[in-house]
């Protein structure tokens, strides 16, 4: 009887040791608990759309192998003169938790596109259309669960992806918003006093772009149209970003009903290491407390 209590005894202690040991680690690794399982299978499919000029855009899906039926969905947007490739970290741990991620080429939106168009042709406009897009098509995909829709958009991307929700803020459950570059408009304007003075192409950093550009955002102020999506906004900007200033961030934040904006401090424009880390662990956190 006596030895029974001892091994009674010890297995409880070993029990309450292994569980100790297991929130110790969980304490120490908090990417793990916020992230999902890093190790889960994912599978990326591709996935085309066609405009109505018949113009491809070209994306692909991820979702975990075993996914459920309906899920969450979060749709990608680039920046300008970048491709699919840049969300790929953040739609792989999206997955992983369960949801459903969509990253895509714009038309013409960088040279190595994948999708049609050229970037003579592409503006903030254009990329409003593909997205819009890929929305309504989504919206009609049997996996997609229709009550979360979530964007996501980083630079030039953000300010379509803004776009985006307020046309479509009955179907946004939620939008992030990386250095969303609401400078574009200014930008223009402090380069060209008139309309008329608008070149027919220029290079713009490393990408060359044409007069659609520029004439499609000419009268556009973003900050009259973003602030009719009335949900959550999380918007992540670095500080020290040069080519899209914070002070852009903070009009956003007060121009929308229900926002946040994290500073990243001595970041600039685009993450990477531990920035990037941050991002998408912060990323995921806003989406998991707004699913319905």
């Amino acid at each position: 009887m006596k030895k029974r209590k001892v091994f009674v005894t010890i297995l409880i202690a070993a029990v309450i040791l292994l569980l100790g040991g297991y929130f110790f680690i969980k304490t120490l690794n908090p990417r793990k608990r916020v992230y999902g399982d890093r190790l889960t299978p994912v599978k990326v499919e591709t996935m085309s759309f066609y405009n109505p000029s018949g113009q491809k855009i070209n994306g692909k899906l991820y979702m975990k192998e075993d996914a459920p039926g309906k899920m969450p969905l979060i749709i990608m947007c680039h920046g300008l003169g970048a491709r699919m490739a840049w969300a790929e970290d953040y739609c792989r741990t999206f997955a992983s938790r369960g949801w459903a991620a969509y990253s895509f080429d714009f038309r013409g939106g960088s040279e190595e596109s994948s999708s049609d168009g050229s970037t003579f042709d592409m503006s903030i406009m254009t990329e409003l259309d593909d997205v819009s897009l890929i929305i309504e098509k989504l919206l009609k995909e049997r996996f997609v669960d229709r009550k979360n829709i979530f964007l996501v958009g980083e630079s030039q991307g953000g300010q379509v992806a803004a776009l985006a929700a307020a046309k479509y803020k009955k179907d946004i459950r939620g939008l992030v918003l990386f250095y969303p570059a609401f400078s574009i408009q200014d930008d223009i304007h402090k380069k060209f006093s008139r309309e008329r003075d608008l070149p027919d192409s220029t290079s713009f950093g490393f990408i060359t772009i044409g007069k659609t550009y520029f004439k499609d955002v000419w009268r556009l102020d973003p900050f009259k149209k973003i602030g009719k999506y009335k949900g959550p906004v999380l918007i992540l900007h670095g500080d020290e970003d040069a080519i899209v200033p914070y002070h852009y961030s903070e009009k956003a934040l007060v121009t929308y009903q229900d926002a946040f904006l994290e500073k990243f401090e001595g970041a600039g424009h685009g993450f990477s290491g531990e920035d990037k880390t941050k991002a998408i662990r912060l990323t995921a956190e806003f989406i998991d407390r707004h699913i319905r």
